[in-house]
């Protein structure tokens, strides 16, 4: 065989002398420098101390929103036990009566009386006219045809406080983050 130069070499040669040339290839400088690893440790650390909070501090607004939701929905409950407790004396049952950023359970008898119970700091009700009857039958529905669902909001996080209006069951669940 020829070769490069005109003179005949083997295979062996021939694939020995590609090998060589390869190595050379592969062992050409391709490292980094100190100051592109700096750079690149100095943009990740910006992106940690910028994302890192606000990632927590949505789990702890989500957080804050589940214990606002869950106080809600127990109330809901309350609110429909006495109903059905009181019901000799009460033939009317209880309301719960939601503002912007509170609510409470009334006694249509005195409806002064009643315990305010506030969100969570920052949460409020989507609508400031909520009020649900919970009946001495042990039914809940919502006044005034409202949806049969109470909404907490935060920013754009929101839970759903759900009423079953034949049995008074109530629940809550994360809703769609808007």
């Amino acid at each position: 065989m020829c070769g490069m130069y005109g003179r005949r070499e083997s295979v062996a040669d021939s694939v020995s002398r590609m090998a060589r040339a390869r190595w050379r290839w592969r062992r050409a400088p391709a490292g980094v420098t100190l100051i592109e690893l700096l750079a690149v440790v100095v943009m990740l650390g910006l992106l940690a101390a910028v994302a890192l909070p606000r990632l927590a501090g949505a789990n702890l607004w989500m957080a804050e929103g589940e214990a606002a939701a869950c106080k809600c929905a127990a109330t809901l409950r309350l609110a429909r036990r006495m109903a059905v407790e009181n019901a000799p004396d009460n033939p009317l049952g209880y309301m719960v009566v939601c503002t912007q950023g509170s609510y409470r359970i009334v006694d249509p008898k005195a409806p002064e009386a009643g315990e305010v119970i506030a969100l969570a700091d920052g949460w409020q009700f989507d609508r400031s006219d909520y009020v649900v009857l919970l009946d001495p039958y042990g039914g809940a529905r919502p006044a005034v045809g409202l949806p049969d669902e109470l909404v907490i909001r935060k920013g754009t996080y929101r839970w759903i406080i759900h009423l079953e209006p034949a049995t008074g069951y109530v629940w809550y669940e994360q809703g769609e983050e808007s």
